[in-house]
């Protein structure tokens, strides 16, 4: 099983990771066999990925565990490469999952990718890799005052189903929600409310978490971790993530104007968590706010408000910001200005009161000074002893790589103290530096730099834990349990998936596969590509000289190939020989058989396939389909048990692959043809993993009153069909619509589990067949791959000849895949007379 965790946080206050991390925690205890994957990442050690290997102790390494950087991302959709993207992520997380009972992946986080960001890269993803999608988002963290709970409600449930992929991802299903930060007085109610209203919509609620304030503070460890600085002193290391943060003061003046700053700050913070704020304070507050004001007219953003309270010394909670933003902008996008005056309006009257019965002690400022300021840190060391001092949160001395740096009288005092009550850390970074990172303004630190959440790594035992608490509590369980057992989502294998399957089905066990146009620039590109994959062995027919002159001058290389000119051969006389004797019945000399043989090369290819010097081949290319296919029905002849020799074509749509057959071969096959045609064609479904759902398609469904040649021809097909082969799941007659469409009335004798859910569909002759597929192709610009003959004894393929490289891939890797089972089947030739079904382009 897998889930795609996509994140769509309306701000910057949440952290995307939580929600994974509690999924994770959620599935671990389900099973001790859990992956978690990322589509992409910012470098290849990425600290995400990092975070649940400790974490969840995966063994896996970090470079399976993610898909393509995101340049290397970025260089990709430049070139107009999506495809080759999502193939390569593709690849990436079979990989993983063939190693793992369940795969978490991340999606995208919307603080880490560039502004050109395609849209919908999420949904295009979870589709390619056919996971369901689930959203987790904080729309719901933002209340506008005095707003009913049924408005917010309406809101919240708008704003979900707005998260649905639309357009040519419409296809795509949205499985679920997780909302987080949900106000914690109207939790249960708002749980409640919200569920039943998304599920109308057909949207789970997966979890719904509450507002919790130890997810929302930032803490000596994660400054440390931040700027990788090392801790000179703790009394208690492990307790440093319970030292919160408040403001940065940069201590560069003298001693006495940074204890009065320390002071002043401080007393600013009370008086602005009580009622009122002193006149002798306002003029500090304006101070402030002016350094964030833009163009010079006096105001600020009122999504700037945090950056100057945590300026002036004071903590805020992302639940406290969000009561301010929502006051004066309802849209929740924080861009509307605001002036001084309303700032201290703000500050005085919208203390959230849900935060004060859990309201935590105020956070200190962190003093960041150069480690030669000696006077500085021994202040704050004599200040931290006093009752009468404002406590500050720690000491961060820069310039300085390790304790080293302090001067060796300085190191023998810090010793002889017998307590150092506050935390000191040291780095060799320079003040800017260090102010740069922690704001974001470098190129190291995620947007908005140390945010009032603080981070999240593995020795943030706290938050960890109350993750784990909260999906615990607050998850639902019927959904955890259905996507543990695989029954949520989408459940038919995509295009992306087949094509992916095509290549590590022909890799294990590669075959030799015959290309005789050599001639053809298209059949060469095809052979390097394949060629450097090492997906088959090749025999390319032409002059070597000219097929390895045309590969160089497409910029390729077949020099891996075996590459035969059959008129040169040295067994060319043998082949002759042996094509008078095979067809000496039909009146074949040797003459005629040399001509044959001089005069197109698929007769020597197939002659060798009879040999078992080949195990498959591909024309058409340069040839017609009874070009290509008259030398296989002649020579090679039908499997054992097979009576005829038949075509499919598998219609790569978006969210899933159908087989169509027969639409090359048979022009008008009688019943117990049309039944064989059904058969072999679920085999070939099978053979690629498509689970065959077999669809007898006609004009009318079901045993109606309604009669005519072809339908009735029809009805006898499927009879013969389920008598014949009972082990194939099949249904007939059904219109193409009740065959494939969801939500298909079924009639009491018919096969539930093919009616709306065929993934075979077998028309009733040639007409019908090539029209259907040429119609669906055109009008969804969905690939179509093959015809891919089936019933022959060894696999021969015909191409289209307006084919492109990448169809000439995908047909030598599935007449390999054929090959593999021909070989296994052990199939000898028969003693039968030619194959029924002559290509119907004879």
């Amino acid at each position: 099983g897998g889930l795609y965790v996509a994140s769509h946080n309306v701000d910057q206050l949440t952290n995307p990771m939580a929600t994974q991390m509690g999924l994770m925690y959620t599935v671990a205890g389900q099973t001790n066999d859990v992956g978690y994957f990322r589509p992409f990442v910012n470098q290849s050690r990425d600290e995400r990925l990092l975070l649940m290997k400790e974490v969840f102790r995966i063994s896996d390494e970090p470079e399976s565990m993610y898909g393509v950087t995101m340049d290397e991302a970025a260089d990709l959709l430049y070139r107009d490469r999506e495809d080759r993207l999502l193939d390569t992520i593709v690849s990436k997380y079979l990989a993983l999952k063939r190693i793992h009972k369940f795969v978490l992946v991340g999606g995208c986080d919307a603080r880490h990718v560039p502004k050109d960001w395609p849209a919908q890269m999420d949904a295009k993803v979870a589709a390619a890799l056919n996971l369901p999608l689930v959203w987790t988002s904080n729309v719901a963290s933002y209340p506008i005052p005095g707003e009913p709970d049924s408005s917010l409600v309406a809101r919240v449930v708008q704003a979900c189903v707005a998260l649905r992929p639309r357009g040519n991802l419409a296809h795509v299903p949205l499985t679920g929600v997780i909302l987080t930060d949900l106000a914690e007085s109207k939790f249960d109610s708002l749980r409640t409310k919200i569920s039943l209203e998304l599920a109308r919509e057909g949207i789970n609620l997966v979890a719904g978490l509450p507002w919790h304030r130890k997810l929302h503070t930032r803490s000596i460890r994660d400054i440390a971790k931040a700027l990788d600085a090392k801790i000179i002193y703790s009394a208690n290391p492990n307790s440093l993530e319970g030292v919160h943060v408040g403001s940065i003061i940069l201590a560069t003046v003298t001693v006495n104007r940074i204890l009065a700053t320390v002071r002043q700050r401080t007393t600013l913070i009370e008086r602005v968590s009580s009622t009122t704020i002193p006149e002798t304070l306002v003029s500090a507050m304006r101070t402030e706010f002016v350094k964030f004001t833009r163009g010079g007219g006096g105001q600020i953003r009122v999504k700037d408000v945090g950056q100057v309270m945590a300026a002036m010394g004071y903590s805020p909670s992302s639940r406290w910001l969000r009561s301010v933003i929502t006051e004066v902008d309802r849209t929740g996008a924080g861009e509307a200005p605001i002036d001084f005056q309303t700032f201290l309006r703000l500050v005085l009257h919208r203390r959230d009161r849900e935060e004060s019965p859990d309201s935590p002690e105020l956070a200190g400022p962190l003093i960041v000074t150069h480690v030669g300021r000696v006077d500085i840190l021994c202040s704050f060391l004599l200040a931290a002893q006093s009752a009468n001092f404002p406590r500050v949160a720690g000491i961060l001395l820069t310039d300085a790589p390790d304790e080293s740096a302090l001067m060796p009288d300085v190191m023998q005092m810090l010793k002889g103290l017998r307590v150092i009550g506050i935390p000191i850390l040291c780095v060799p970074l320079d003040a800017f530096s260090v102010t740069s990172r922690l704001s974001g303004n470098y190129a190291g630190t995620p947007p908005g730099g140390l945010l009032p959440g603080g981070l999240l790594t593995a020795a943030s035992r706290v938050k960890l834990q109350v993750i784990q608490d909260l999906f615990a509590a607050s998850s639902c369980p019927p959904f955890i349990r259905a996507m543990m057992e695989d029954r949520v989502g989408p459940t038919e294998m995509t295009s992306h998936i087949f094509l992916h399957s095509l290549a590590t089905k022909a890799k294990a066990q590669k075959q030799r596969i015959v290309l005789p146009e050599g001639e053809d620039w298209r059949v060469v590109v095809a052979a390097a590509d394949l060629l450097e994959r090492d997906l088959v062995d090749l025999i390319i027919f032409g002059p070597p000289d000219q097929v390895k002159a045309l590969g160089q001058r497409n910029g390729v290389d077949v020099s891996k190939a075996t590459i035969i000119d059959p008129h040169r051969a040295p067994d060319f006389d043998e082949k002759v020989k042996l094509l008078t004797k095979l067809r000496a019945k039909s009146g074949m000399t040797e003459a005629k058989a040399r001509e044959l043989l001089l005069g197109d090369y698929i007769w020597y290819g197939t002659l060798m396939m009879q040999l078992g010097e080949a195990d498959g081949m591909v024309s058409g290319a340069c040839h017609t389909t009874a070009d290509t296919m008259r030398p296989a029905m002649q020579i090679i002849k039908t499997a054992p048990g097979m009576g005829l020799v038949s075509s499919v074509l598998f219609m790569l749509l978006p969210d899933r692959v159908y087989v169509f057959g027969d639409c090359a071969i048979n022009v008008d096959p009688t019943p117990e043809q049309l039944a064989d045609i059904a058969a072999a064609s679920a085999q070939s479904a099978a053979a690629l993993g498509i689970q065959p759902r077999v669809a007898m398609i006609s004009y009318a469904s079901g045993n109606t009153d309604t009669s005519g040649p072809t339908l009735d021809k029809v009805r006898k097909a499927t009879a013969m069909a389920k008598e014949k082969y009972p082990h194939v799941q099949l249904e007939g007659p059904l219109q193409f619509d009740a065959a494939v469409q969801s939500g298909s009335v079924v009639k009491k004798d018919q096969d539930i589990s093919v009616v709306g859910r065929a993934t075979v569909c077998i028309f009733p002759d040639l007409n019908t067949g090539n029209t259907t597929y040429k119609a669906v192709q055109q009008a969804t610009k969905c690939i179509a791959v093959g015809p891919i003959m089936q019933g022959l004894r060894r696999p021969v393929n015909d191409l289209s000849r307006g084919c492109l490289v990448e169809d000439i891939v995908n047909t030598v890797l599935i007449t390999a895949i054929q090959a593999q089972s021909s070989s296994q089947e052990g199939a000898k030739a028969p003693a039968a007379a030619p194959a029924a079904g002559e290509p119907a382009g004879k």
